[in-house]
């Protein structure tokens, strides 16, 4: 491919791309290109095949004359096969299929040139090409379909639909349901993108060679704050076919004139950052000519000493002469900055220099001189249109006291800048090569393209701001070379994107086929309200039975979601002997459920083709308004029936959660876990899915705190880990609040976080997923009277929220920063709680852990001067036996791993003073 060339007499580019960022892109293609292809090299090579393949395929054609056709009459039309994927939690970023349908018929005016805006488009590219049968307005006849047959075979309108919170920290891990990408160009909207993909960004996609090397991400991401607008798409789209920005291969408008997009009919340009709004009336965007008609910018220099004697002296003589002078043609609009002249009469003798068009006076300029047989250079300003090659410019002198001109005949002279100024010899002398008096000539030119001998395109001196591929947001156009270079791209096995217009594939998504009648698919969200009343804040999946007084104000809130197909009627149907009270129409049903539980809401929307039906996972929790005393009562989730009675809540139906597990525990082997831990690590493995973003919650029964000492406590166990050693990575939290108001609203009690959740005295590896050891637990005991906080009402239940961290990347390579944290033993008490006073609970003493597969220990709630210890094995005989004084509270007596070795049942009998008798049975596994 020719580069695009500005200025040129040496031929020397001057092309680069920054580095610099700017605050504002709406467009981060070329940023995750760069990245990406920094950690995969293969990416670079794809793309210069690519490229290569490309240019091979434009060279055939005849760009100086271009087509004999007009207009691209007979070019086949290519098919595309189109999904969307609507990354959402049911915010704003759930659009209606509605808006997707018209988004991609939009898409389909750009790139068949049936938008009615190209009326706007200004007049150097309303027309046809110079010299030429062809417009500049591009008709790429590429035609996009939503898909009607998935990847099962199943019929579809081209839509899917999954809630995350990674619509919130969008980016590559929030690629969700990707069809094939050989098969498919897959788009994903999602609602804000991550501060590590850039918050400014309204979307990026992955250009072929990209695609080729990280197939499982090809495709466009975009908000959809936007998705709609500006031909967003259409412009990530033309990227998808391999196009640049109109300025190069970077995000960054405005940067400089030294970026190129490797097509013919785009001018030179700086780009043009987003104006803020519609861009169509910004002139200094539109008729910008800043990269292309550079002032005072050096082209080449016609240098004297191109003809110095071999001894290095340079040889001269003055002339008087009014009729030499330098001739040239001009074949595209240019202008003369400066030249080079060398006065030998006195300082302060008068020259008139003039240029004429085929001995026709059009400019001149007086100089006096300011120095003698010396250089003094000439700022000017004369300017030439583009002419044909019968046509002869002359600079030479009106008046002439006397100056200096070349005496010797030289070979190899510089001719001029190619495809556009040509030097002639002397018009009196056919056989010499002088320069005639002027030397160091400087040039400017506007757009030219040179492809052969004396065969040019002289292209508009006005950069194609209206471009698609600019920010003008005046996306009006695409050029007849981006529709080349596109339809070159789409044709090429690169990216697969050849395959994606193949006859079988065309055949096998139903691509073009019209979108089939379907029934719906059913789907409802669950929202915050109150008697019927949308209301700001959390969404309401926990609330109480209905007491039928005003304790209970809440309703549980659920608004349909429905979509895929118009609905001819929705059926709700609810467990828990619920009533359904006001709503404000059939799609938002407001309702109390009388009995306590997991409660089943059934959404069923029928229309024409059928009825589908959807129960939300996880679905709302009815609490049991009746409470508990708390003193005395322990959690230790070893219990199904009390188990039932904390909920816990997944929210996003994945791998990070909360459960409960039999794997380690204080009291005895269970306990309730956050599971965040993930052992994949390179970016192969990680297709989707982040941490963060996440939370999932655990809540308790109602507990009567009304009859609380002073110092009432909130207690558990805790043991936790990080898969890093780095505190900056340490970024997982554990929110702790309490509501009075079954559920209504919740008030923050105690958040740890950070390093503080990590109990472990060294760090697990990532490939290791974290079990506490009998030493790794804490105790945790939060004051339920501090400061403003007293909380001593008769109802009031507890939530636990945890907040995993990021995954950390480093190369290619990802890994979840956080490991799994465990709780325990969570009980209330009138005094903080030690952590063998946690464990004991009213007993005066116990084994722990229990069971074990290491040592074992005896536990005291109090002094005790003689105490004896005898462990038996199943056949009744003693493995092991001591006695000690407990001589302080809280002691504990070791029971050593290699007496216990075999794995079964011991029975531990403990004897001491104050009518201490007690057996435990101790398991070893």
């Amino acid at each position: 491919m020719i580069k695009k060339t500005l200025l040129t007499l040496s031929l020397a580019g001057f092309y680069g791309l920054t580095a610099m960022a700017q605050s504002t892109s709406p467009c981060g293609t070329d940023d995750v290109y760069r990245r990406l292809s920094g950690l995969y090299p293969e990416i670079a090579e794809r793309n210069e095949a690519l490229s290569k393949e490309i240019a091979a395929k434009l060279s055939t054609s005849d760009w100086s004359k271009f087509s004999k056709t007009t207009d691209d009459d007979g070019t086949t039309v290519y098919h595309v096969p189109l999904v969307f994927h609507v990354i959402h939690d049911y915010g704003t970023e759930y659009v209606t299929d509605a808006s997707i349908v018209k988004s991609v018929a939009d898409i389909n005016l750009m790139f068949n040139k049936m938008n009615a805006d190209t009326s706007k488009v200004i007049p150097p590219f309303k027309g046809f090409i110079n010299n030429s049968s062809t417009r500049y307005i591009g008709n790429a006849r590429i035609q996009w379909h939503l898909a009607t047959i998935d990847p099962d075979g199943n019929p579809t309108n081209g839509i899917t639909r999954r809630r995350s919170y990674l619509t919130k920290s969008g980016g590559d891990l929030s690629k969700f349901d990707q069809w094939p990408s050989s098969s498919y160009m897959n788009i994903w909207l999602i609602n804000t993108f991550s501060s590590r993909t850039g918050s400014s960004v309204l979307a990026y996609a992955y250009k072929p060679a990209t695609g080729d090397v990280i197939p499982y991400w090809d495709g466009v991401i975009s908000k959809t704050n936007g998705f709609d607008q500006y031909n967003t798409l259409t412009h990530e789209l033309g990227h998808e076919l391999n196009l640049d920005h109109t300025w190069g291969g970077n995000n960054d408008p405005g940067m400089g004139c030294g970026g190129d997009d490797d097509v013919d009919d785009t001018p030179p340009t700086e780009g043009h950052p987003p104006p803020g709004s519609d861009g169509c009336g910004r002139l200094d965007y539109i008729y910008d000519t800043v990269c292309i008609f550079k002032k005072n910018q050096e082209v080449g220099k016609v240098r004297v000493d191109s003809f110095k004697r071999p001894d290095g002296t340079v040889i001269l003589f003055s002339s008087n002469s009014t009729t030499k002078g330098l001739i040239f043609k001009n074949r595209t609009a240019s202008t003369i900055d400066a030249f080079t002249f060398y006065p030998s009469d006195t300082i302060g003798s008068t020259y008139k220099i003039g240029l004429s068009r085929n001995n026709v006076l059009t400019d001149s300029i007086t100089v006096v001189s300011t120095v003698k047989d010396a250089a003094q250079t000439v700022n000017v300003n004369f300017k030439m249109a583009a002419s044909d090659t019968s046509v002869n410019f002359k600079l030479f002198f009106l008046k002439n006291p006397g100056a200096l001109r070349d005496t010797i005949i030289a070979t190899g002279f510089k001719k001029g800048v190619n495809g556009s100024v040509f030097l002639k010899n002397s018009e009196d002398y056919q056989s010499d090569n002088f320069y005639n008096f002027f030397y160091d000539i400087k040039f400017s030119h506007g757009y030219f393209k040179l492809y052969a001998n004396d065969s040019l395109v002289n292209y508009p001196d006005t950069v194609n701001a209206q471009n698609v591929m600019d920010y003008t947001y005046c996306s009006l156009m695409f050029t007849h070379g981006q529709i080349n270079r596109m339809r070159a791209a789409l044709t090429s096995s690169v990216g697969n994107r050849d395959s994606l217009i193949s006859e079988s594939n065309l055949i096998k998504t139903g691509a073009r086929n019209p979108l089939p009648s379907l029934k719906p698919k059913a789907e409802y969200s669950v929202e915050r309200g109150t008697n019927g009343s949308f209301q700001a804040g959390e969404l309401s999946y926990f609330l109480c039975a209905d007491l039928g007084t005003s304790e209970t104000p809440f309703n549980f809130v659920f608004r349909n979601r429905t979509w895929r197909a118009a609905t001819t009627g929705l059926n709700w149907s609810f467990s828990n002997s619920a009533t359904v009270g006001s709503s404000t129409s059939i799609t938002t049903v407001s309702t109390k459920f009388a009995t306590s539980g997991w409660a089943t809401v059934t959404l069923a929307a029928t229309n024409a083709n059928g009825t589908d039906s959807f129960i939300a996972m996880p679905s709302v929790y009815v609490a049991d308004p009746a409470t508990k005393n708390p003193i005395g009562y322990y959690q230790d989730f070893n219990d199904a029936t009390e188990n039932s009675k904390w909920p816990i809540f997944n929210y996003y139906n994945n791998r990070y959660k909360w459960e409960i597990t039999n794997l380690g525990g204080t009291y005895d082997a269970t306990s309730i876990r956050y599971r965040s831990f993930d052992d994949r690590t390179a970016l192969k493995d990680l297709v989707n899915g982040d941490p963060a973003g996440d939370y999932d919650d655990f809540f308790t029964p109602a507990f009567d705190l009304s009859g609380l000492g002073t110092h009432g406590n909130l207690n558990f166990m805790y043991a936790g880990a990080y898969a890093t050693n780095n505190f900056d990575l340490m970024k997982d939290v554990l929110e702790i609040s309490y509501s009075t108001d079954c559920g209504g609203n919740w008030t923050n009690l105690k958040t740890m976080k950070n390093a503080e959740l990590q109990t472990v005295g060294s760090v697990p590896t990532t490939t290791r997923e974290y079990t506490p050891a009998w030493n790794d637990w804490k105790a945790a005991s939060i004051d339920l009277k501090s400061g403003a906080t007293n909380i001593r009402n008769s109802r009031v239940f507890f939530r636990f929220r945890y907040k995993p961290s990021a995954r950390t990347v480093s190369g290619q390579y990802q890994f979840a920063s956080g490991n799994n944290f465990y709780m325990d033993r969570i009980n209330i008490s009138n005094n903080p709680l030690s952590v063998n006073e946690m464990i004991l609970g009213e007993k005066k003493a116990t084994v722990a852990p229990n069971p074990t597969n290491s040592n074992a220990y005896v536990l005291f709630s109090k002094a005790n001067a003689n105490v004896s210890i005898q462990v038996l094995d199943v056949t009744g005989k003693t493995v092991y036996a001591t006695t000690t004084k407990v001589d302080q509270n809280n002691a504990r007596i070791e029971i050593p791993a290699s007496y216990i070795s075999a794995k079964g049942f011991y029975m531990v009998h403990i004897t001491g003073d104050d009518n201490l008798r007690q057996t435990e049975k101790l398991v070893v596994y």
